[in-house]
């Protein structure tokens, strides 16, 4: 049984109009409790992690103009913290 799952893909228009971002979540199980996080892809090369500041206002969201910079050269991955963003606490 995998640890980690993907669902829910959808393709989000960037905030220049110019590429797509691939929205997803990742879920797994931990003490018992399904973990839900929201995770954007973008771009194509070596894999650089974005993490928001840990704040409770912060989202992966605030990554994307950072992530439409970095795409020509770099896959990208914008993740939220467990119980941040479009996901409830777990």
């Amino acid at each position: 049984m995998p640890l980690l799952k993907g669902a829910g893909f959808a393709e989000w228009p960037s905030t220049s109009g110019e590429v797509n971002v691939t929205a997803e979540h990742m879920a797994w199980h931990w003490s018992g409790k399904e973990v839900r996080i929201g995770v954007d892809r973008l771009g194509a090369g070596p894999t650089v992690l974005l993490l928001p500041a840990m704040s409770s206002i912060s989202s992966r969201g605030e990554m994307r103009p950072l992530q439409e910079r970095l795409a020509a050269d770099f896959s990208t991955v914008a993740v939220d913290w467990p119980g941040f963003g479009d996901e409830s606490r777990p």
